[in-house]
This record gives C-alpha cells, sequence and structure tokens, in this order.
C-alpha cells in the first residue's frame, strides 16, 4: 500500500476547507441598540461580553430583566449601582414581554 504524500493531503484538505467556506452563510449583520435614555450604558456593559443580538432577541419584563442582569453581575459583569436601573429600565423599555393583560379576579 503506497502512502500518500503529506503536501497531497494537506492540498485536499485546503481545498474541502475553501468549499466549505464558500457553502457558509455571510455572518448576520450587527443589531443596532434601540436609541434612548440607557443605550450608551447597555452597549458599554453588556456588549462587552454578548452581541446585542443576543439580548435584543429576548422579550422579558423588568423583574425578568432585572433577574438577567443580576445573574450577569454574578457571573463578573460591572455594573455600578448607578447603572443598574438605568440598564434594567432601557432593556424593560425597549425589549419588553409582550404580555396580554390578565384578567382580573374576583
Amino acid at each position: 500500500m503506497t502512502r500518500m504524500p503529506p503536501i497531497l493531503i494537506a492540498a485536499g484538505l485546503l481545498c474541502a476547507s475553501a468549499i466549505h467556506a464558500r457553502n457558509e452563510a455571510p455572518p448576520p449583520a450587527p443589531v443596532k441598540l434601540a436609541p434612548g435614555a440607557g443605550a450608551e450604558a447597555v452597549q458599554a456593559t453588556c456588549t462587552v461580553c454578548h452581541p446585542a443580538a443576543m439580548f435584543t432577541a429576548k422579550r422579558l419584563n423588568r423583574r425578568q430583566w432585572g433577574d438577567v442582569v443580576d445573574q450577569m453581575i454574578n457571573k463578573g459583569a460591572q455594573v455600578s449601582d448607578e447603572n443598574y436601573d438605568v440598564i434594567v429600565d432601557y432593556l424593560a423599555r425597549n425589549y419588553a414581554a409582550d404580555e396580554a393583560p390578565q384578567p382580573a379576579r374576583g
């Protein structure tokens, strides 16, 4: 049995890689944050670790956004006390859950 020269193996892998890369979809366009109060704080704090698309696709209420920010702080996110409410309010205002009003219980 003959062994294939390493240069032929490398060339084959290079061609396969080029074909695979050509068939991949282009990366998605970056997501811009909604303008408004708090956008700069979110940009400076949240996008250090996450692309904006990761959290702008979520729809949560204020309490849930607070829970998410608390989780990120527990994982090491640097959120000052003065920016905490700014960030949570911004996220809740711009990326809110579409909640239908609950019927009154009586």
